[in-house]
């Protein structure tokens, strides 16, 4: 069984592993990741724990469900990015160590898990909401789609609500997806780095010092 679901330019799409746990921890532990997910409360190590063991799960039963994301299979944990299934269909969400916010790694992980969800997957279409107030992740949903949102509410809360098409992405946002992580900055230099003088990636603040929450 493979580790890596789908790879570009060092950057992984991948199952799950043991050592991600304590990365994870930290991400859901944080309250500027946390502040637009659900109810906006930080989550603790055991909830965090839960959560990759449901994920993985999903994985191995189903194929896919919220993927780990690093800088070569055996790097550490970056974020996630994937699939969820919910009332309004299957649900694309990501969410990074804030570390890693724009990181090549966040947009070039978010192409891979589209073209994973609709060429290996097969799913008809994928929605993607984020709040109305979340000014920055509207941005970058709408790079990432190349669609404009309808405006939706769910609990209360006004969400901007994103729909592809597996049509739509065949036939035009795959291309332009590809086009786009082809111009991201090179990550080689990083890569080289890892491999020759610690097991652990390096924080890329000084390389990309403006940070985008999404």
């Amino acid at each position: 069984m493979n580790l890596v679901l789908k790879e570009f330019n060092g950057i992984c799409i991948r199952r799950w592993k043991e050592s991600d746990a304590f990365d994870y921890a930290e991400l859901v532990n944080d309250p500027d990741v946390m502040r637009y997910i659900g109810n906006g409360k930080t989550r603790d190590a055991t909830t965090a724990a839960s959560e990759i063991s449901k994920f993985q799960n999903e994985i191995d039963g189903q194929g896919w469900s919220r993927f780990a994301v690093s800088m070569g299979a055996e790097g550490p944990l970056l974020g996630y990015t994937g699939f969820a299934r919910k009332d309004y269909g299957i649900d694309f969400g990501m969410r990074f160590l804030r570390s890693y916010w724009g990181h090549p790694s966040t947009y070039i992980s978010s192409c891979l898990a589209l073209e994973y969800g609709f060429t290996e997957v097969g799913f008809p279409s994928i929605c993607a909401i984020t709040r109305n107030n979340h000014f920055r992740c509207v941005s970058y949903l709408k790079k990432l789609f190349s669609i404009e949102p309808a405006d939706g509410e769910i609990d209360s809360t006004a969400y901007k609500m994103f729909h592809i098409t597996h049509e739509h992405y065949i036939n035009t946002q795959m291309e332009n997806n590809r086009k786009s992580m082809h111009k991201q900055p090179s990550i080689q230099k990083e890569r080289d780095e890892r491999e020759t003088s610690s097991p652990y990636f390096p924080k890329p603040q000084t390389i990309f010092p403006n940070p985008a929450h999404i």
